[in-house]
């Protein structure tokens, strides 16, 4: 048991690393694609008086001075734009991905599947013995991976990572059915 803790803390610990490294790759390639975007705004527009005056007139000048930056220099602009708004949360959704298919890898790689496999089959006992009519109800394999996402993620007693890791693979299962190797 102690060294089943001590490897997933190890996963854990890889794949937070790996997070926060993609995350503040990303982070600081668009803080880098922000400073290019300013200054090539500014060397386009710096004999120009109507960008300064807006500061003055509060959010409706700010606005049009937004307005008519992408009406001078679209490109730029549209940069330091998607810098500030889009890039972060791409990077983010990276960074997750990322750190959950390194989470998955460690785990394959270090023979930890029985752990997967043992929480499946809790889940599975639990949702197949919580009461016979639903037993009964599951006619097909997207009512079970439904039942089994809810089940995982109303449990308190798994941690956030691993129904992360649990719902993730559940999501990518692609199988047809199991079919007997004989």
């Amino acid at each position: 048991m102690k060294k089943i803790i001590t490897d997933v803390s190890k996963v854990l610990a890889k794949s937070f690393f790996k997070w926060f490294t993609t995350l503040a790759l990303g982070l600081g390639l668009s803080f880098i694609t922000l400073i290019i975007a300013v200054i090539l705004i500014y060397f386009t527009e710096q004999h120009s008086s109507g960008i300064s005056a807006s500061a003055h007139t509060g959010i409706m000048g700010a606005i049009m001075g937004l307005i008519y930056l992408f009406a001078s220099d679209f490109w730029a602009t549209l940069l330091a734009t998607l810098s500030l708004i889009v890039f972060p949360f791409l990077y983010l959704n990276i960074a997750n991905k990322a750190a959950l298919h390194g989470a998955l890898y460690l785990l394959w790689k270090n023979n930890m599947e029985g752990w997967i496999t043992e929480k499946f089959t809790f889940y599975t006992r639990r949702l197949v013995n919580k009461e016979n009519s639903v037993a009964q109800k599951i006619d097909n394999k997207a009512t079970v991976k439904a039942r089994l996402i809810n089940s995982i993620r109303s449990d308190q007693s798994t941690s956030k990572w691993q129904k992360k890791v649990l719902t993730y693979v559940l999501k990518k299962d692609q199988t047809r059915g199991y079919r007997h190797p004989c």
